[in-house]
């Protein structure tokens, strides 16, 4: 049976230490792609169930140890130029 992230994850509080990093510095925090196509999958898994794809692909990344900085840059790999993808400002915790 997969593992249901979004019944279980905790939030974190992230750092301020992201908030002067330059953008470049962002991305070496940011989810790898393994670790992005499993939280579409765990964002997909909850829509299965009758929830959200945000409430298991937040908490998935909340349970990798990443949180969703709302004080950084962009952090999509176009600069956000046709608007923001799901994993944008999502950096390791830390």
């Amino acid at each position: 049976m997969p593992r249901k992230f979004w019944k279980s994850s905790k939030g974190r509080n992230p750092s301020s230490s992201f908030a002067a990093m330059p953008s470049s510095d962002l991305q070496m925090h940011t989810p790898s792609r393994e670790l992005l196509r499993r939280a579409f999958a765990a964002g997909f898994e909850s829509i299965d169930d009758g929830d959200t794809f945000y409430l298991g692909f937040n908490a998935f990344l909340s349970a990798e140890g990443y949180v969703n900085r709302d004080d950084i840059p962009c952090t999509c790999s176009d600069g956000g130029a046709h608007g923001h993808l799901p994993e944008c400002r999502w950096v390791k915790a830390g």
